[in-house]
């Protein structure tokens, strides 16, 4: 990622760009998809996303340029004798002045502020300090502008809160093998570790909140989705069992119990989502929906919502062991990623295993008890069924007592649970 360099005209056009409201420019081009010859309204919003996404600031530019070239033709023409000049750039002055106070008194309707106050700061934001990728190729690609929009979100959900935290994009997880899981984002601050999932989607989402595929209607369009908090969740697992092994024992207080830590977080973002699922079982510590907005990540109350339990002293020793899985360049990264899809590709996929098992496990207090859980066995990792959310999730610190009753059928490992173990 070596293009941390002065941004270029192109950048800071971009930059522009991704500030305005989400009517007048958004990556997916859907703000211009009604063209001239629909109703009223959408004509007008047509013209006018086109006059600020581009004419606005282009005419601007050429009357500063006129006007400059006026000022420097000012002098000659008092050699000459010419008085057109210096009468030419009191006019060009005046044209570029108006234009720029137009400018500013219809700016408040056309832009987004927040995102505006951000980008005006791009090279201290975390998105530039962790990738080092450009504006200008952040709006070309929609998969890119998503884990930028995400990151602004995080950080500002960060300073909104008040809260001490860093900011990690493009954690590379690695696991057993050539393996690995890809985090797009990760907020380590005082309320818990963040794992965010970045969608470049939205539209109605429909079905119940921790089935696998959700259905996704937009317009007229239906498709199927990989549900992101279930894509996530392994991301959760995976980070869970490498902080295990990396962490020091003895220097930060909660690494037996941070397990408990992690909040679920997948963010939409470009336009607006309906949110229709069935969440009547769903994670105690999650968050979905918008990346933007008053009821989005943005400016959720995560103080309230999931309290304060890391100190910066811890965040600061969790974020030392993040930091050399999420330095590597684009180039180490798209080579890991591509020996993770030769894996896939050359390996077949064998069914998980299910058993059951008694599981000393470390309490939020320190202490040591047993419990029993219904444990699946896949690609070399254990994951360990939560009744109460009926997600598998790692619990790395913890020794296994006694295992029985190996199937495939999660079905048959449930009854057996049921029967044999007194809830």
């Amino acid at each position: 990622m070596n293009e941390r360099k002065n941004l270029t005209i192109m950048d800071y056009f971009a930059l522009y760009q991704m500030s305005l409201r989400s009517y007048f420019w958004r990556v997916d081009g859907r703000q211009v998809m009604k063209k001239i010859g629909g109703d009223l309204v959408s004509d007008c919003i047509y013209i006018i996303s086109v006059l600020f996404s581009y004419g606005m600031p282009l005419i601007i530019l050429l009357l500063a340029y006129q006007t400059v070239r006026s000022l420097v033709l000012t002098p000659i023409s008092a050699i000459t004798g010419a008085y057109a000049s210096s009468v030419s750039f009191g006019s060009d002055l005046f044209t570029l002045i108006f234009a720029i106070v137009l400018f500013l008194m219809i700016s408040p309707l056309v832009l987004n502020k927040e995102r505006f106050k951000y980008n005006l700061h791009f090279k201290e934001s975390a998105w530039w300090k962790n990738t080092g990728i450009r504006p200008s190729r952040i709006k070309k690609d929609k998969g890119l502008y998503g884990e930028y929009i995400a990151t602004m979100a995080a950080e500002q959900c960060l300073k909104n809160n008040g809260v001490y935290g860093k900011i990690f994009n493009n954690v590379i997880v690695p696991k057993k093998g050539a393996d690995y899981a890809e985090i797009d984002i990760l907020s380590v601050n005082e309320t818990g570790i963040h794992v965010i999932e970045a969608k470049a989607r939205g539209g109605a989402f429909y079905g119940k909140f921790l089935d696998k595929k959700w259905r996704q209607v937009l317009g007229t369009q239906q498709n199927e989705m990989e549900n992101p908090v279930i894509q996530n969740l392994g991301h959760c697992n995976a980070l869970s069992e490498y902080l295990n092994q990396k962490l020091p024992d003895g220097t930060v207080k909660n690494k037996a119990t941070y397990v408990y830590n992690f909040i679920n977080v997948a963010l939409l973002v470009i336009f607006e989502i309906e949110d229709h699922l069935d969440h009547s079982v769903a994670p105690s510590e999650y968050f979905f929906g918008m990346a933007e907005g008053r009821q989005g990540y943005q400016h959720c109350n995560i103080v309230k919502a999931y309290k304060k339990r890391f100190t910066r002293e811890e965040i600061d020793e969790i974020a030392k062991v993040i930091e050399p899985v999420a330095c590597y360049t684009e180039q180490e990264r798209a080579a890991k990623l591509q020996a993770r899809e030769t894996m896939y590709n050359n390996s077949s996929y064998e069914s998980p295993i299910y058993s059951m098992v008694e599981l000393k496990c470390t309490e939020t207090d320190g202490s040591r008890v047993n419990c029993f859980f219904i444990c699946k066995k896949e690609r070399g990792y254990r994951t360990y069924y939560d009744m109460q959310d009926t997600l598998f999730k790692a619990i790395p610190n913890s020794t296994i007592i006694s295992e029985e009753y190996e199937t495939y059928d999660f079905r048959k490992a449930l009854d057996y649970f049921n029967t044999n173990v007194k809830c």
